[in-house]
């Protein structure tokens, strides 16, 4: 399993470039196709000024729903890409996506991503 707090920044950052590639070729490619009422969401939600977009990393845990065929639980990291709203603003912060991938970071391994996971 890696610690993710024990990664050195250019590591840490390593995983969220990865992550963030994974967002953009999620919501481009797959998400149009497959929930178009969740493609507009995002799409209003990116060109909302008074949002800004925020990537944050962790392990993935046993209560988490993802394709077993990703891994084991100890080898899964989890991206979560949310929409802040800026201070003073009256909008709520938005999660849009969690994205689980294999720690090795394959890029013929299965994803998994889980759309507007609080509704």
């Amino acid at each position: 399993m890696i610690n993710i707090e024990s990664l050195t920044e250019d590591e840490f950052n390593e995983y969220v470039d990865y992550a963030l590639d994974l967002f953009h070729i999620l919501a481009s490619d797959a998400l149009p196709l497959n929930d178009e009422d969740a493609y507009d969401r995002l799409y209003k939600l990116d060109n909302d000024s008074d949002y800004s977009m925020e990537i944050s990393l962790r392990n993935a845990s046993e209560d988490d729903e993802y394709d077993p065929e990703i891994g084991d639980t100890d080898k899964v990291l989890c991206a979560t890409v949310q929409f802040v709203a800026e201070d003073g603003s009256l909008k709520n912060d938005i999660k849009a996506v969690e994205i689980f991938f294999n720690e090795t970071r394959d890029d013929e391994a299965t994803l998994s991503a889980n759309w507007f996971p609080e509704d």
